[in-house]
């Protein structure tokens, strides 16, 4: 899929998440939208035993989409285990601007 698809593909699932009028947030550790857009786009995955499934690809949309301005973007907190298990102490969470 060419990242112009791609992109489109993760609008169309904010905006349909956002439709009642709440902001919908996404990130790297949101496991369900992690698998969704490798389902969609067939990126390439790294599998992890616990937690979301590692997406560089994905990363990389969310990045380029955030510099072209079509995506929000702050530092969200990850607490609890984050620290003592490998898993991050925050993230990139993104929303429709």
């Amino acid at each position: 899929m060419k990242p112009a698809d791609r992109e489109e593909w993760i609008l169309n699932y904010l905006k349909v998440r956002s439709a009642n009028g709440t902001r919908y947030f996404v990130d790297m550790v949101h496991s369900s939208f992690v698998d969704d857009y490798a389902e969609a786009t067939e990126a390439k995955l790294g599998y992890v035993m616990i937690g979301a499934h590692k997406c560089p690809q994905l990363g990389e949309d969310l990045s380029r989409m955030f510099r072209k301005d079509l995506l929000r973007r702050h530092v969200s907190g990850i607490y609890g285990m984050g620290k003592y298990s490998g898993f991050p102490t925050w993230v990139y969470s993104y929303s429709l601007p």
